[in-house]
């Protein structure tokens, strides 16, 4: 075994007797290394076990005399009960004064240090990139679900060193102070992004399973499982097996040759995408928006989780599609067979329109228990969403025409009926003029 590699299994141990939980890193790349992580049921390998129940030192020195040459790195938030302020590049000079902690130098030549904090409770994880002056910062809390290289690792032929006296082998980190995270938020250029609907709460001894039930909106919680991220990206054909590893980006339009995209967990713990090469001018995106692009095929449909009914939508087809819904779709006695009409056959545009219809209010139905429109077999369904919803076993989005002619041609033969405006907006308001485009239909019996 190598000199280099002897201190870092030298080290390894320490940190392995003071409680700190540890993971593998690939010696060329940031990423964990997969030959050395446990493996699934479909032997596919992972590093979340690292995370529930932390390597022993017979695991790790059988991962040293299995390959020498590889980095460690320290599984933060409540794992370890660390979180870490990651500076890469200059450091802001109205930073707050830190208390005396753990610090060290990363490889990077300009800048880069890691300033380790002791956490009791839930700490997400966050980046922060703002610029002042003409000098772009960038700074980020590395807590829950994520990790840090730290010494004696190395990258690109430097190495991680912990400053003289505040080496984690040596001395407590200082608790995070919360001035900190104060600060970083007021920094933050992402002005428009907000705290997702349910913050997940860790809780001793709690189980995935009971947290996701705590909830009617069960679903919704899903946002915060790894796996469920990792299932949905896999069945929109990325190759992803980790949180935090790079891949190919599955969005329409972006045939980049290299990885360019990776899955990471915002501020309040949702997994979200992130496309580093932000081609559509959006750099976040959460998992029912990417759903939705590559599902519809369609490049520039961006909404945010305030547009609820899109959200909402797309991240119940995500769920259900990708096999998170294992019960199966009720069948709804107002859902009838299309019928021709004489000699014409239904049109192609009817069946479209009629099964999107159909299958949205099952979803709703499903994860609801009850539709959400003002009577019990009414739901929104106006063009603009319509038109990127692809029906079931369709190769296409539906068009503008699709629609018109399929919303025509259902009212006519009594399968829909189509609620106007001015009926359920009697006021001018400007309100109910923003809400013009929308369209309600009603699933009714024909004739």
């Amino acid at each position: 075994m190598a000199e280099g590699s002897n201190k870092v299994l030298e080290d390894a141990l320490r940190l392995e007797r003071m409680g700190i939980f540890l993971l593998p890193i690939d010696p060329v790349e940031k990423r964990p290394f997969r030959n050395l992580l446990p493996r699934d049921e479909k032997g596919y390998p992972r590093w979340k076990p690292l995370r529930e129940t932390p390597a022993t030192a017979e695991q790790i020195e059988n991962w040293f005399w299995r390959y020498e040459d590889f980095n460690i790195a320290i599984i933060t938030g409540q794992p370890s009960r660390l979180a870490v302020l990651d500076i890469d590049g200059p450091t802001p000079p109205d930073l707050p004064e830190l208390p005396d902690t753990v610090v060290e130098k990363t490889p990077r030549e300009e800048g880069g240090y890691h300033y380790y904090f002791r956490v009791d409770e839930y700490q997400p994880s966050d980046k922060y990139k703002w610029n002042e002056d003409g000098v772009d910062y960038q700074c980020e809390i590395k807590a829950e679900l994520v990790y840090v290289i730290c010494s004696p690792s190395s990258y690109g032929g430097r190495t991680y060193e912990w400053l003289p006296g505040k080496s984690l082998l040596e001395r407590e980190p200082a608790p995070l102070p919360p001035e900190l995270i104060a600060y970083l938020e007021s920094k933050d250029a992402r002005a428009t992004r907000r705290e997702s609907m349910i913050r997940r709460e860790r809780t001793a001894g709690t189980t995935e399973a009971a947290v996701r039930m705590e909830d009617l909106q069960w679903y919704e919680k899903l946002k915060y499982d790894e796996d469920v991220a990792i299932q949905i990206l896999q069945h929109c054909g990325a190759d992803v097996e980790v949180i935090g590893e790079t891949f190919l980006c599955p969005l329409p339009g972006h045939d980049e040759r290299s990885p360019s995209a990776s899955l990471y967990p915002n501020r309040s713990g949702e997994i979200i995408f992130h496309d580093w090469h932000a081609r559509d001018k959006h750099e976040w995106y959460s998992l029912a928006n990417v759903y939705a692009l590559w599902s519809s095929e369609k490049q520039g449909l961006y909404f945010t989780s305030d547009n609820v009914m899109c959200h909402e939508r797309w991240w119940a087809r995500a769920l259900y599609e990708s096999g998170f819904i294992d019960r199966p779709l009720p069948t709804l006695a107002l859902k009838q067979e299309l019928l021709p009409v004489g000699d014409e056959d239904v049109p192609d545009c009817a069946q479209i329109v009629y099964e999107a219809v159909c299958y949205i209010t099952q979803l709703e139905e499903l994860l609801y228990g009850k539709l959400r429109g003002e009577s019990d077999n009414m739901i929104e369904f106006p063009s603009r969403f319509a038109i990127t919803w692809r029906s079931l076993n369709k190769p296409t989005c539906m068009s503008p025409n699709t629609y018109t002619g399929g919303i025509k041609w259902l009212k006519e033969q009594g399968y829909l009926e189509v609620r106007e405006m001015d009926d359920m907006f009697v006021m001018a308001s400007s309100r109910d003029a923003a809400r013009r485009s929308r369209t309600f239909v009603t699933l009714t019996k024909p004739r």
